[in-house]
């Protein structure tokens, strides 16, 4: 699921980089000798030195550990020019490269920007600059640098310095240099000269141009002061001269409470927050689309769509048309058995359906959710690139526009991840699962031709090395926004002639070298220096394969070992478990392997004497469409039983796991893979950490159809017509029902003010639990909303949990050790 705002920090390889240095190698390696008694029945308390000497590769801290983890290229315009930024010993630089030669040169004059930064009271230093983004504006003479004081225009000849008002992640600027932003539920225009105009006046609550649902997971949070709204479904025309935006009437929704018990501003009494929103088999709120004239406030509306299909721009990209008559979007219907493309006639709202197609299970426009749709249109010809799974494989089509006509680009027994870029006669894509003999999760660079006869026409792999290439794709539009993602960013040059290559993989780490557009080398620009964190002992996860409950399909993931690891001695094993259709688990580059989403925090787990183990199991993207359909509609929808096989494989040639005494934990969809392992497989996974799970999708908003089926009430029913009813289908997937088959340690962990996954669903889980005479624990965080499990306080409860319950030594329950918050990677 999506972690709200105002709990994670997101980390991405475009995001930011790593600016954090350390100061040397951190605390010598302790002798932790109790982690030779981890089978001792009433085993002694654990001490305090081993909590530290595991927080010493806690997320905050290993990431000081490495130097150039993450090197980004940030093209200049549309030049074959880019700038990076590159640390060492005393701190970090800016260099400019010429792609055309791999040479490089200082951006710019550190010292000169320092001075003048500290002209306006900015503590900044040459060797160190306090800069996190730049940007040329006059040449290379002036330049717009961002700092977390602000942004400022800095002339870097006379060194006037000059405060600049910065973008807002709430406001989307035009190509003319407007600014689009929401004020009082209507659409505000701010021009280049600061003059604020409304382009709309008939927005009210609930009923907001460009506000989206009311359901955002940021509505409490912006309550509360921890975050702003984001517009959602706007897009500028590429002219600047029209806007398409949403309005989403939910007037007639029910109020969902959410009770803030303790407020953030200190207040005594209890807050309650009212949101609006449709849970699963409730009535939708009405949305429409309009074009809007950003100089006169005219509006087309646009035409409704057949067959349920609704316009999604949160998902792909607005493709207008060159000529400025029409343009191009991807619909869906609610449980995304039904995609199309649309063509919008602009002057008069007016819809064609341009392609369709159905699914049986669900239609993705990418293997990864949260990137953007690989849908493209082509500049100056009659067909839009598509993406598609109709062959069992996600590969790339061209659709005619006028005939409809479809024809296959790639094709075979592999995946197509993300489009990367197009050229006048060849489309760029990253893909997994097509070299022989290498992982199958590692992303490879490719290039085809357009316009060849039949598939895969000149596809020629540009990245060579048996590593993950580390190309992330292109996020959604409300994910870069949460991700402060500046625009423009990418591996790519614009002219599509020259791209950087992040080779790595869990165990090697990242060298970035620059080719050009046939893959050729032309220069290595940076690599990442792990000396500091080699020098305490730290060892890359072990990868593994192993069969699912078939003993044929395989099954891919990573063992996290303790440092002060002996192959003669028995560990507990911990799996950290997600499981959800819409990302991958497991980490591919090395940068994931170090603090991944799904590792964050386990190498810490790891040296308190765990075997920590990460996979993906069937029903998982980045693979054929059977895999990620096989546990669709089943009761084990996480595939438990595969998980379960897997981690038995594995242990068959490593006996220094032992399986008698094995964990689960898992967060959000992982939260219910969690208890789905512990009552479908209750003889092998004995102790569970379930935080912030979707226990029950009766209970949950919707936006889950497509990966659980519509609700199915009978007689072909979807909407209940009572406030108890509770789908069939649904209950056959719900731990709630299976509450009965308990039977080892359950930590349920909820945050009270959790948008994304309602507390109300674990609340029910909880009595299903008490009704069935099941003694379990819960753990209720105040103020959290979905995004905790990031939190030291967090992982220190799941640590003791799992020493007390799978290690039998008693925690020191009262201890906190000092820990670095931590940035939880977004892939």
């Amino acid at each position: 699921m999506i972690q709200s705002c105002d709990q994670v920090l997101f980390h991405s390889h475009w995001s930011r980089e790593i600016s954090s240095r350390p100061s040397g190698l951190g605390r010598q390696i302790l002798e932790v000798n109790s982690m030779d008694h981890l089978k001792i029945a009433g085993g002694r308390m654990v001490a305090n030195e081993e909590y530290q000497y595991a927080v010493d590769l806690w997320p905050g801290s290993i990431l000081d550990l490495v130097r150039n983890l993450n090197v980004v290229p940030h093209w200049i315009g549309e030049e074959d020019r880019f700038w990076i930024r590159l640390e060492d010993e005393g701190g970090h630089r800016f260099e400019l490269v010429d792609a055309r030669t791999g040479k490089s040169n200082p951006a710019f004059d550190h010292a000169r920007l320092a001075i003048a930064l500290k002209t306006v009271d900015i503590d900044a230093s040459g060797d160190a600059l306090p800069v996190s983004h730049f940007a040329f504006v006059d040449g290379e003479r002036v330049i717009d640098v961002t700092t977390d004081s602000g942004t400022f225009r800095v002339d870097m000849l006379d060194g006037a310095v000059e405060p600049r008002k910065a973008l807002l992640p709430s406001e989307l600027q035009g190509p003319g240099g407007q600014v689009l932003f929401l004020k009082d539920h209507d659409l505000w225009i701010r021009e280049p000269d600061g003059e604020e105009r409304a382009l709309t006046d008939d927005g009210e609550q609930f009923n907001a141009w460009g506000a989206g649902s009311d359901y955002n997971l940021r509505t409490v949070a912006s309550n509360r002061g921890q975050c702003m709204p984001l517009p959602t479904n706007l897009c500028w025309s590429p002219d600047g001269k029209l806007i398409l935006a949403e309005r989403l009437d939910e007037r007639a929704l029910e109020p969902y409470p959410y009770l803030e018990l303790v407020p953030a501003d200190g207040s005594v009494r209890p807050k309650l927050h009212f949101i609006r929103h449709k849970l699963v088999g409730e009535e939708a709120g009405e949305r429409s689309f309009a074009i809007i004239d950003a100089a006169s406030g005219a509006r087309t509306p646009l035409h409704p769509l057949p067959s349920g299909l609704a316009l999604r721009p949160d998902l792909g990209d607005i493709h207008w048309s060159y000529d400025g008559c029409l343009l191009y979007a991807i619909a869906l219907n609610l449980d995304a058995t039904l995609a199309a493309l649309v063509e919008i006639e602009i002057a008069s709202g007016a819809y064609r359906i341009v392609h369709e197609e159905t699914a049986q299970t669900f239609f993705d426009f990418n293997t990864y959710l949260y990137n953007l749709a690989n849908v493209r249109i082509r500049k100056g010809r009659d067909e839009i690139i598509w993406y598609s799974q109709r062959d069992g494989w996600g590969h790339l089509y061209a659709i005619g526009i006028s005939s409809g006509a479809v024809r296959p680009l790639t094709q075979g027994n592999w995946a197509v991840a993300d489009i990367i870029a197009i050229t006048d006669d060849h489309l760029f894509f990253t893909a997994v699962g097509r070299e022989p003999g290498r992982h199958p999760y590692h992303r490879y660079f490719y290039k085809v031709a357009l316009d060849g006869d039949a598939p895969n026409a000149e596809l020629k792999l540009l990245t060579p090395d048996d590593a993950d290439h580390g190309f992330p794709g292109e996020p959604t539009p409300i994910i870069g926004r949460v991700l402060k993602r500046p625009a423009g960013l990418s591996q790519m040059s614009p002219s599509g002639r020259y791209f950087i290559d992040a080779v790595s993989r869990v165990d090697l780490a990242p060298r970035f070298v620059l080719r050009d557009a046939d893959g050729n080398f032309v220069a290595e620009i940076a690599r990442t220096d792990v000396t500091a964190l080699e020098a305490t002992g730290w060892q890359p996860p072990e990868v593994f394969t192993a069969k699912a409950a078939d003993g044929e399909t395989d099954l891919h993931g990573v063992l996290i070992k303790p440092r002060q690891f002996k192959p003669d001695k028995t560990y507990p094993v911990v799996q950290h478990l997600y499981g959800g259709p819409q990302i991958l688990s497991q980490p591919r580059s090395f940068a994931e392997g170090l603090n991944g989403p799904f590792v964050y925090g386990m190498n810490a787990l790891a040296d308190l004497g765990f075997v920590v183990a990460v996979l993906d199991g069937p029903g998982t993207p980045y693979r054929s469409k059977a895999f990620h359909d096989l546990t669709y509609g089943t009761e084990d929808r996480w595939g438990i039983v595969h998980h379960r096989a897997a981690l038995e494989n594995v242990a068959a040639t490593r006996p220094w796991m032992d399986l008698s005494r094995v964990g689960v934990r898992g967060h959000s969809f992982g939260g219910y893979g969690t208890v789905a392992a512990l009552l479908l497989e209750p003889s092998f996974y004995k102790v569970g950490v379930s935080s912030a799970g979707m226990y029950d999708i009766a209970w949950a908003p919707t936006g889950h159809e497509n990966y659980f089926g519509l609700p199915d009430y009978g007689d072909g029913r979807h909407i209940k017509v009572r406030p108890d009813e509770v789908a069939s289908n649904h209950w056959e997937m719900s731990p709630s029902r299976l509450a009965d088959r308990l039977e080892g340690q359950l930590l349920l962990v909820v945050g009270d003010l959790d948008e994304n996954i309602q507390p109300a669903g674990l609340f029910h889980f909880s009595t299903a639990l008490i009704n069935a005479g099941k003694t379990f624990d819960q753990l209720v965080l105040p103020g959290r909303n979905h995004g905790f499990s990031a939190e030291a306080y967090f992982h220190k409860r799941t640590w003791d949990y799992f020493i007390e319950h799978l290690q039998h030594r008693k925690p020191s329950l009262h201890y906190m050790p000092e820990v670095k918050p931590g940035v939880r990677m977004y892939i």
